[in-house]
């Protein structure tokens, strides 16, 4: 991150800011955003053995309900540190999250840390009792998961309820004063966090946040930023490189939690910096996805949108179990799936997974698939070539959707390989240019391997295609353009 003044973008001054006696920030309107720090616990996260990916998840969540995160701490399995870190973080902040450390192991502590950290005792809670006995099938008082039951004595217990289904949760949130304790197991911490979020947390308070997007390096406009921080002193401004974008070189952040300060601050920087260096970028291109596409005004887009969704409906595979998107990684599948997405956006109301079946052949998409899988929240089945059509054909009520080009060398080879199997094409017409003009259009993100000069991605064996074959600053090494810069269509298969 580009450091301007000392080593955040944020000047205070006394006559709009304030500091609270903690180090909190007082705004202009004398109300202080809600602050909170997460404490992460487990020998495994310290060891790298886990990767901790809760602490991002709250601190994003934490964030849009106004509510600043300022700090994060990650503790090893021990008794006394997790309830000397509680202790310390639940006098410093409003809220306090815990992650890890619930369950009927030796290292599920954070029970008891909580309860000495407030010279609490441990007892067994009676619904939650009923809850691990019916969940483990026992009646056994010594079972191991009744750990799970016994929790401090003063601890509130919040279910929540699933926002989709308005089922109550399974397993409640455990609370203590101003700590609250969460799962360690991802999917479990964000459920119940989601479950419970609007129960537990409020606040006074909503960042408001712009960003503003460079196609030029950071050095470049070190000025304007300066000249932006010292007129807007009640606003925090960011910079953020980020190398090997398929769409911007620098992120430039404008937040306040005052709208018209952040609205003002942006329209000002847009107004300093040159022309040239701002683009146009959508850094959420799955949100609002229909109108997205509409404003395109791209009739190809709009006409196979259409068409499949007619064909889904009327074909009555309004159950969105029965429906698999054939996805490989490539710029086809890429689109194809982000129709499919805005699809089931309007007409699936049951808000379940879409169902992609993944042909696993290059291992270098594999990070943009696991990426791909998060963004859409897919159902991701993996199968090989034969388990592939051993599977469509077993399963006579599927319909699978897959996206071949008939301007594919092997399109043909390809379709004869589905023979047998409920399918549906919607990319058959569509060409190289149209692909990569949607694409671009919607900001989709699709696989780094394109941004190298590959214009085909699912050889193992493939290389760059050398009509993007460019020249750069180094004589010794070759360089190759993106590969929606080809310009002759009839190119993209030379590799």
């Amino acid at each position: 991150m580009l450091v301007v003044g000392i080593r955040k973008c944020l000047i205070i001054t006394s006559r709009r800011c304030v500091h609270h006696d903690n180090g909190q920030i007082m705004t202009r309107k004398n109300i202080r955003p809600k602050t909170s720090g997460i404490i992460v616990t487990g020998d495994e996260v310290l060891k790298g053995q886990v990767l901790d990916t809760n602490s991002y998840f709250l601190c994003k969540n934490l964030y849009k309900m106004g509510i600043k995160v300022m700090s994060i701490s990650k503790v090893p399995d021990d008794l006394n540190v997790i309830s000397e870190k509680v202790k310390d973080y639940s006098n410093k902040y409003d809220y306090v999250l815990t992650t890890g450390g619930i369950g009927p192991t030796h290292d599920d502590i954070t029970f008891e840390a909580v309860a000495k950290a407030f010279d609490d005792e441990l007892v067994y809670h009676s619904e939650l009792v009923k809850i691990v006995k019916n969940f483990y099938k026992t009646d056994d008082i010594n079972h191991p998961g009744l750990k799970m039951a016994k929790i401090p004595k003063t601890a509130n217990v919040t279910f929540g309820f699933d926002p989709i289904t308005n089922k109550k949760a399974f397993y409640p949130n455990v609370s203590v004063k101003n700590v609250f304790m969460f799962p360690g197991v991802p999917i479990l911490c964000e459920r119940l966090f989601n479950f419970t979020k609007n129960q537990l947390f409020s606040s006074n308070q909503k960042f408001h946040l712009k960003e503003l997007y460079l196609s030029s390096n950071e050095d470049l406009i070190v000025n304007e930023l300066n000249s932006a921080v010292k007129k807007f002193q009640n606003v925090l401004f960011g910079s953020y490189p980020k190398y090997f974008h398929s769409y911007y070189n620098v992120k430039i952040t404008i937040e306040s939690v005052d709208e018209s300060e952040t609205v003002n601050a942006h329209e000002y920087l847009r107004r300093i910096i040159p022309e040239k260096y701002q683009i146009d970028y959508d850094g959420d291109p799955f949100s609002d996805k229909l109108n997205k596409m509409k404003k395109l005004n791209n009739d190809k887009l709009n006409e196979t949108y259409e068409k499949l969704e007619r064909d889904l409906l009327a074909g009555k595979k309004k159950n969105s179990n029965d429906i698999f998107i054939y996805f490989d990684g490539s710029i086809n599948s890429t689109v194809l799936l982000h129709i499919m997405a805005t699809i089931y956006e309007k007409n699936y109301t049951d808000k379940q997974s879409m169902n992609c079946i993944y042909l696993e052949k290059n291992i270098k998409i594999n990070s943009y698939v696991n990426e791909t899988v998060k963004n859409y929240n897919l159902n991701l089945l993996k199968l090989n070539r034969d388990n592939f059509i051993h599977f469509a054909k077993s399963h006579g009520n599927i319909l699978i959707v897959i996206g071949v080009r008939k301007t594919e060398p092997n399109s043909s080879e390809i379709l004869k390989s589905f023979n047998g199997v409920n399918f549906i094409n919607p990319l058959f017409d569509w060409n190289y240019s149209d692909l990569w003009n949607v694409t671009r259009n919607l900001y989709l993100p699709y696989c780094n391997l394109y941004d190298e000069g590959f214009t085909t991605i699912n050889d193992v064996h493939g290389k760059p295609n050398p009509y993007l074959k460019t020249v750069g600053p180094r004589s010794d090494l070759i360089y190759y353009k993106k590969a929606h810069e080809l310009q002759d269509n009839s190119l993209e298969h030379f590799t």
